[in-house]
């Protein structure tokens, strides 16, 4: 309690200072240090505006080799955007149909305030969302498998490939052996599957829903189980931002 009581008065000094402090020109556009705490970790504006611009920059990445470049999808969904930390560094392409959806409403609010050239919309934590099926040819989504549990996880996948129009490609981050490695996590993960949920109630740091915590997957886990649902193009160890690995899906062909 006392450590969540230490970060929402950063996060009110912070904001105050930053507030009042002066302005840099041509500086882009942040959120709240609530906000940026939320979709970062972190209260730091220039980690939060570089780590949206190596994310999309391990998207594109790995559209390349597929041969699929950026600029032959018509229709991109970030599902989970946040304060659109990614999809702000796709605005300035050729593409005019881009959309980011999330269940944190102040977040969405921040982008329709301050990201012009995307569609931002609010939407309830539980699938179905209202869009039509087949409605997007990219779909990516990161840090969002990372922290649910295994039937909401299943829940999104069944709605991301309603979603997914045929030949179109879902880019999904997931906590891999790396992310362990990296944070010198113990985990038995002989399941594949394993979803650490904090418990906490009221006094959540994030001030996310209590069901968003902590998932970790394993290469073996998500080649058996996300393909239930799609066709699993690739699983690139590290493939986002040289940390979380990537899961490329494609819808399944009907029979």
């Amino acid at each position: 309690m006392i450590s969540y009581l230490v970060l929402q008065l950063k996060f009110l000094f912070l904001g105050l200072a930053e507030k009042l402090g002066p302005k840099k020109e041509k500086a882009p556009a942040v959120p709240s240090p609530r906000l940026r705490y939320r979709v970062h970790g972190s209260t730091e504006p220039y980690g939060y505006i570089e780590v949206g611009r190596l994310s999309w920059e391990s998207i594109e990445k790995i559209l390349a080799n597929l041969n699929r470049p950026i600029d032959g999808f018509e229709n991109i969904l970030d599902f989970g955007c946040g304060t659109g930390r990614v999809l702000r560094n796709v605005i300035n392409g050729d593409q005019t149909n881009l959309l980011g959806i999330d269940i944190d409403s102040a977040a969405i609010r921040w982008c329709q305030k301050y990201l012009h050239g995307a569609r931002f919309e609010h939407i309830d934590p539980n699938p179905p969302t209202d869009f039509n099926s087949e409605s997007f040819d990219l779909i990516f989504s990161i840090s969002v498998f990372t922290h649910l549990d295994e039937r909401r996880q299943n829940q999104w996948l069944e709605e991301m490939c309603r979603l997914l129009q045929p030949g179109g490609i879902l880019i999904a981050s997931v906590h891999g052996e790396h992310h362990r490695e990296l944070h010198s996590r113990e985990l038995d993960m002989m399941s594949g599957f394993v979803f650490n949920d904090s418990n906490r109630r009221f006094f959540k740091k994030d001030g996310l829903p209590q069901f968003y915590q902590d998932a970790h997957h394993t290469k073996q886990y998500v080649l058996k189980n996300w393909s239930r649902f799609f066709t699993i193009i690739d699983y690139v160890e590290r493939g986002i931002v040289d940390h979380h690995d990537a899961v490329v899906l494609t819808k399944k062909l009907s029979n």
